[in-house]
């Protein structure tokens, strides 16, 4: 666990990943976005099973980031050839079943959290 002096680094980046060389508009995202979400769901997870999620989470809004980083790159180019055009509709298909994964990795958050607000209920030991 990192101390207060160190960059939280979400367990699933690359241990060679050089955080510093990435696009500014990455670093930024991961620190704003998915490093939250890592904290509050897999540093502090209430449950085994919210730390599992929360990990699935928070791993899927890191790829949301990079996909949503390549398209918006391309999303201006003039022209697209048949084989580009077809290889950008297959990153955008990929785009969006991260977005379906991730949309359900949250509901689900969403829900075990209300549950245990509702009364104290462990999801491992309550089985």
């Amino acid at each position: 666990m990192p101390t207060g002096d160190e960059t939280l680094r979400p367990f699933f980046l690359p241990s060679g990943l050089d955080l510093d060389n990435l696009p500014p508009q990455i670093q930024a995202a991961l620190q704003e976005i998915v490093v939250p979400v890592y904290k509050r769901y897999v540093i502090h997870g209430a449950s085994p099973l919210e730390v599992a999620a929360g990990t699935s989470l928070a791993f899927l809004l890191a790829q949301e980031v990079v996909a949503q980083c390549q398209l918006g790159q391309e999303m201006f180019s003039q022209t697209f050839s048949p084989e580009e055009s077809a290889q950008r509709q297959r990153q955008i298909d990929g785009y969006y079943r991260t977005l379906g994964a991730k949309m359900g990795c949250t509901k689900f958050l969403l829900r075990l959290t209300e549950f245990r607000m509702q009364k104290y209920y462990d999801p491992i030991l309550d089985i």
